[in-house]
């Protein structure tokens, strides 16, 4: 990570890695994000809190499926 990087990161708390996944890895990821969202998001809400998404692509990853849904 260069300077400008750094700054950034210290900033945002994020970094921008152009081209980090393909076209299928980004369409899986959204699919599974679309499908938390429906299920655990009032529609009233205004935002949304992925606090255990981490793990269950880990999970989805390992497993070769889909990962499971909690409620």
């Amino acid at each position: 990570m260069n300077g400008d990087e750094r700054y950034l990161f210290d900033l945002q708390g994020f970094l921008v890695v152009e081209d980090a996944l393909d076209a299928n890895q980004l369409t899986a990821l959204n699919d599974i994000l679309d499908r938390r969202v429906e299920d655990e998001v009032a529609a009233e809400d205004h935002t949304h809190r992925f606090l255990d998404l981490l793990a269950r692509l880990r999970w989805a990853r390992s497993s070769g499926s889909s990962a499971p849904r909690s409620k």
